[in-house]
């Protein structure tokens, strides 16, 4: 796993450069700010009372220049997490966007089911 500081990036080793900007990256150090998830609309107040609940350290922010262009309700909203938590704040994700009543085993048989 490499790190990106500019773009606050985790991407694969495999890849030379950051998907994003094209920079080399580094090997992430446990106090580094890595992008979890970009979210808008009301999920993001759910999602980080989810983070508060389990304890994982995280900074929301506006996603640069967005707020601008659509106006505050639009705000998309950036989730960092240090990379020392990163495994954690996934799984909060994880069950984030897992429909309610539905665990991740359920959600990939059904789609199993419909691929089939």
């Amino acid at each position: 796993m490499l790190y990106c500081e500019p773009c606050r990036l985790l991407y694969p080793e495999e890849q030379a450069v950051c998907p994003h900007c094209r920079r080399h990256g580094r090997v992430p150090q446990a106090e580094d700010l890595c992008l979890l998830t970009e979210q808008n609309g009301l999920g993001t107040d759910i999602l980080e009372e989810m983070l508060r609940e389990t304890a994982v350290p995280f900074l929301r922010r506006p996603a640069s220049g967005v707020a601008s262009i659509m106006g505050a309700a639009g705000t998309r909203w950036q989730f960092l997490v240090p990379f020392g938590s990163i495994g954690e704040a996934r799984s909060v994700l994880e069950d984030f966007l897992t429909p309610a009543g539905e665990d991740a085993a359920d959600g990939e048989a059904a789609e199993e089911a419909d691929e089939e």
